[in-house]
């Protein structure tokens, strides 16, 4: 998923999609997670696409693992519904850009942060670049000239997939082992070459806390130009 709607939360996905309920899977007594995804992550990608290749993964998980998942994800286009399936325990585990996820942990206790890893690296940085020669404009001024970093932004994640912490807890331990070994099978690695990425990895809460306190001071800045009646 990229931030802000490409692919890195997307991944998480692919523990949680699909028809796990085989009679060939082994036995659990553990109730059918329940997955949703922000539309956002998937911007670039073809739903039914996805949405096939994640359900060869997802039997293979199933068979292999037992982990129990409900037959389809729902994908939210509108995150205040996302919010509503929340908070009315209709989601076990959720995956969105990072901004929009720190909202939806405000519906529901969430817990195991996970995103994806892309060169090595599971975040990015961003800069705000101006013309060296005469001030700047707009955007497109800027192609075929001379640029200066204006500012940079810390290392960001662009997006990030949870569970709730009322997932009992042999699932979560399961989950957990799926997301970190997805390479280990054919279905898994042509997975992450679909999503363009290396590994898919856990996040600590220290490695989200940069992002976190960005989008915390951007939200404080866009309020503070809306009640000014300025853009920010």
């Amino acid at each position: 998923m990229r931030f802000g709607g490409v692919n890195a939360a997307l991944v998480l996905a692919v523990l949680a999609l699909g028809q796990v309920a085989r009679a060939d899977g082994p036995a659990t007594n553990s109730p059918p997670l329940r997955f949703g995804v922000s539309a956002r992550t998937m911007v670039d990608l073809n739903r039914n696409d996805v949405t096939a290749a994640l359900k060869v993964w997802m039997q293979t998980v199933a068979r292999e693992r037992g982990i129990p998942f409900a037959d389809e994800p729902r994908i939210f286009d509108r995150t205040e519904d996302f919010v509503a399936a929340l908070k009315m325990g209709e989601i076990d585990i959720a995956s969105a850009p990072s901004d929009e996820f720190l909202i939806l942990e405000q519906a529901a206790p969430l817990a195991g942060l996970y995103s994806t890893q892309v060169g090595g690296r599971i975040t990015e940085e961003y800069v705000v670049l101006v013309k060296t020669d005469r001030p700047w404009q707009r955007l497109e001024d800027l192609r075929g000239t001379r640029l200066l970093v204006l500012a940079a932004s810390p290392a960001l994640i662009p997006g990030v997939g949870a569970y709730r912490t009322s997932v009992g807890a042999d699932a979560a331990k399961k989950f957990r082992e799926a997301a970190l070994n997805l390479g280990e099978t054919p279905a898994g690695r042509q997975l992450l070459i679909i999503f363009q990425a290396d590994a898919f990895v856990e996040v600590t809460e220290a490695d989200f806390a940069p992002t976190r306190a960005f989008l915390a001071a951007h939200a404080r800045l866009m309020a503070s130009s809306a009640g000014k009646g300025v853009a920010p």
